[in-house]
């Protein structure tokens, strides 16, 4: 893959270093000639909990999940103790920032990033003579 996008944090995986540092959800970069698509796995995040939005090139990912314990229930061991996801990154002046699209279905977060109409490869015709 090529620089279109750059990580612009980066958060320890373990809780042994920060309990409140946000998940770093796994996330797959496709790439074609029309542009990017992430896929993040967000599970347990709601629509009104999730958002992305983009300023000055960084594109953020963030969602909040509800652990919805039940309150009668003392949790001896918790293997979830954030409920935080954040990723960022920035994006290349390749990528339109203006037409990202996003979706959610069943925990997997789709965003779609096409590049701009003068990075995309065109066909040059061939004049015979």
């Amino acid at each position: 893959m090529s620089q279109l996008m750059t990580p612009a944090n980066h958060f320890p995986m373990s809780p042994l270093y920060r309990t409140d540092a946000p998940l770093y959800p796994p996330i797959d970069v496709l790439e074609d000639s029309e542009g990017v698509t992430l896929m993040v796995d967000m599970p347990g995040v709601d629509a009104d909990r999730l958002t992305v939005q983009v300023s000055d090139q960084v594109l953020t990912l963030e969602g909040h999940m509800a652990l919805n314990l039940p309150e009668d229930l003392k949790p001896h061991y918790v293997a979830v103790d954030r409920t935080h996801y954040l990723r960022r990154f920035t994006l290349s002046e390749e990528l339109d920032s203006e037409a990202i699209e996003a979706k959610m279905q069943e925990g997997l977060l789709a965003v779609r990033i096409p590049r701009k109409a003068k990075y995309k490869a065109r066909q040059v015709p061939i004049q015979f003579e």
